[in-house]
């Protein structure tokens, strides 16, 4: 395996939490060890702690194509599973590939130019570090718990999160990760934050807590 691979399944919890940080997504934050391991491994691929995070994360350039930052992205399940290299398509076709067998996945060679790899095999590399990383990285982001909120600022924080101007749209909707109600398809913006549709009812039916500092921020706005 690429030495991308194995630094995405060495990497541990904290480890991803630094992730998320350097990716700008809000997850809990994660210890000064793990941010300056993080920073380190960054380094041996000639890549600053941001840029990192970004590509491991799995997240697309599109996703950061703007400043800000993120809240309310929810880990996808209560138990996640982690996803091991082995259990993903792209892991046979690589296998499939270095063994000089057909590979059935149409690789373009707009794929080539977008990922920089030359081989059917350096690419799959690729996929296959993404598809660990990006199921690592959803497990560092929180859960949803919820705090006792003061009403008149969860008001004003409700009032913000519904004004929020449409960013990315997205196929399919999201579901409440407490109640399973159907929620938004895409994520909104206040151009310094973004978070996804639906937030307003974690917050509203759940008392779901969010980041102190997105709080100021909103409750700032909300006047």
């Amino acid at each position: 395996m690429s030495r991308v691979i194995t630094t995405a399944t060495s990497f541990d919890l904290e480890d991803w939490r630094a992730v998320y940080k350097a990716a700008g997504i809000f997850a809990d934050p994660p210890s000064q060890a793990a941010t300056i391991k993080v920073t380190s491994v960054a380094g041996t691929f000639g890549l600053s702690f941001e840029d990192f995070g970004k590509r491991m994360a799995g997240w697309s350039e599109a996703t950061f194509e703007e400043p800000g930052r993120r809240v309310g992205y929810w880990r996808p399940t209560a138990l996640p599973r982690h996803l091991q290299p082995e259990e993903s398509y792209n892991y046979s076709q690589l296998l499939a590939a270095k063994s000089g067998q057909h590979v059935s996945r149409y690789i373009s060679d707009y794929d080539f130019k977008r990922t920089g790899t030359a081989t059917k095999s350096e690419f799959l590399e690729r996929e296959v570090a993404v598809d660990v990383a990006r199921y690592e990285a959803l497990n560092a982001l929180p859960w949803p718990h919820t705090t006792a909120w003061d009403p008149d600022i969860k008001a004003r924080v409700l009032k913000h999160l519904r004004r929020g101007t449409v960013k990315h749209s997205w196929c399919g909707y999201s579901t409440c990760r407490i109640c399973g109600a159907i929620l938004g398809s895409t994520c909104v913006t206040d151009g310094a934050w973004t978070w996804p549709d639906g937030l307003d009812h974690y917050v509203d039916e759940h008392d779901a807590g969010l980041p102190a500092e997105f709080i100021e921020h909103a409750v700032k706005d909300a006047w």
